[in-house]
C-alpha cells in the first residue's frame, strides 16, 4: 500500500505541484473498522473522504443505496448543509484520505475557470 494520495484521479489531477504539496500537507488518515461508522446521519462533515482502500456503503433508512471504493469519494454534500439523511459505514476495514473543508474551498477557488 502507497502512502501517497493518488493524484491521478479527478478532479486532483489538474492541480499544480505547488497546490499537490499543500493538499498533501494538509490531508489526514482516517483509519475504520468493518462495520464502524463512519459519518453518521444528520453529521455534518468537516472534509472530503476520499477511499483510498477498502469498501464503504451509503445507507439510507438501513438500506445500501451506493458503494464506494478506491479513488471514490464522498460525502461533498455534507460539507455544505448541516447533516444529511443518510449514513457512511465501513463495509470491510477501509482507510479514506480526509481532506479538510478549508483546503478544498481554497483549491476548488484557485481553480475555478474564473479564476485563471
Amino acid at each position: 500500500m502507497s502512502d501517497a494520495f493518488d493524484f491521478s484521479v479527478p478532479p486532483f489531477d489538474r492541480l499544480t505541484p505547488e497546490q499537490r504539496q499543500r493538499l498533501a500537507a494538509a490531508l489526514d488518515l482516517g483509519v475504520y473498522a468493518r462495520d464502524g461508522v463512519i459519518l453518521s446521519r444528520d453529521e455534518p462533515a468537516d472534509c472530503l473522504f476520499v477511499v483510498r482502500q477498502g469498501l464503504v456503503h451509503e445507507r439510507r433508512g438501513g438500506e445500501v443505496v451506493a458503494v464506494y471504493g478506491a479513488h471514490d469519494s464522498f460525502d461533498l454534500q455534507a460539507l455544505f448543509s448541516d447533516g444529511q439523511a443518510r449514513s457512511f459505514v465501513a463495509a470491510e476495514d477501509t482507510l479514506c484520505d480526509l481532506v479538510p473543508r478549508p483546503i478544498l474551498l481554497e483549491l476548488a477557488h484557485e481553480n475555478a475557470p474564473s479564476a485563471r
